[in-house]
């Protein structure tokens, strides 16, 4: 309670009347929000993930126990590499944001699409699941339609896997939303992490928040379901999708779900999801900060295409 109190204390006026502030009361509640929002204003966490094609030797039982782990805390990570080891050995990223690729699980055999791919984070972990080794042959298409972020997501990759592995994943600067129209039914995996309105990066700006409405998250929602329901298309038969964001908008989330299962009736199934971290919606999955150590938001949701 006294961190509601606290909260209430330094707000605006402004902030505390708008309509952003009053729809996501209504969502989640007055006291869950007033401690959510108050953990989305604070920095996010985020882990270090090892590099799984470095062969480093560590001494350190913490590095010990990270291989076993696959990731450590960001500020241990950080101490390490002061000791100049190898600076491509870590990528930090939001633990959260690791759950959609290991939901959508993609065999080695898989041919596999990672639809909206930048900066590249999740593409490395669906590498990392196709190529246990680095002499692994795979099929894995990263795509990105902005040419700024492309050019983050090849540096990432070209830096975190072995050559003869980057040369394998085909990267694209398609429109994902209208992807079907030139290659459907092709797809054994697809991972749809679609752009969105991303509030944690923008609940600071007091401007950001005052101009915030549910219309603008609503026509957010339709330019996702374009995406997602073009990725449906592109799935082969029996294939599975993952539709994931990073909102904490319903519209953008479990919303965008029910539309495709209205609209793909009878020709899509849900995958039940669980995982160490986070709590069940509707539709799917989420990772928020008030409840998971800082870590997120992440909304996911896994699909198979039956026809």
């Amino acid at each position: 309670m006294q961190e509601v109190i606290y909260l209430r204390s330094y707000m605006s006026l402004e902030v505390k009347i708008s309509e952003f502030f009053k729809y996501f009361t209504e969502v989640y509640g007055e006291a869950r929000w007033a401690l959510l929002y108050s953990r989305l204003c604070q920095v996010d966490e985020k882990v270090a993930r090892l590099n799984p094609y470095l062969k480093v030797e560590y001494q350190n039982q913490e590095i010990t126990q990270f291989f076993n782990q696959q990731y450590m805390n960001e500020v241990s990570a950080r101490d390490l590499l002061k000791d100049k080891l190898d600076q491509n050995q870590f990528y930090f990223l939001d633990l959260a944001s690791m759950l959609p690729p290991i939901a959508l699980a993609p065999l080695p055999s898989d041919v596999t699409l990672d639809m909206c791919a930048a900066p590249g984070g999740k593409s490395l972990i669906l590498a990392s699941l196709m190529a246990p080794n680095e002499e692994a042959e795979i099929e894995l298409v990263a795509n990105e339609l902005s040419q700024e972020r492309r050019s983050r997501l090849i540096r990432v990759l070209k830096e975190q896997l072995p050559d003869k592995l980057f040369r394998q994943i085909k990267i694209t600067a398609h429109d994902a939303s209208k992807w079907c129209l030139y290659q459907k039914d092709h797809y054994d995996k697809i991972l749809i992490d679609v752009p969105c309105s991303g509030e944690r990066y923008f609940i600071l700006d007091a401007k950001e928040v005052l101009n915030w409405s549910k219309k603008r998250s609503q026509n957010m929602a339709i330019r996702q379901f374009s995406i997602l329901a073009s990725a449906f298309e592109t799935l082969k038969p029996g294939g599975a999708g993952v539709y994931s964001t990073c909102s904490i908008s319903p519209f953008e989330n479990d919303e965008v779900i029910r539309k495709l299962l209205k609209k793909r009736s009878g020709r899509v199934e849900l995958s039940k999801l669980s995982f160490p971290i986070g709590e069940a919606t509707e539709f799917g999955w989420q990772v928020l900060p008030d409840r998971c150590s800082g870590f997120g938001p992440i909304y996911f949701s896994k699909f198979q295409r039956l026809s």
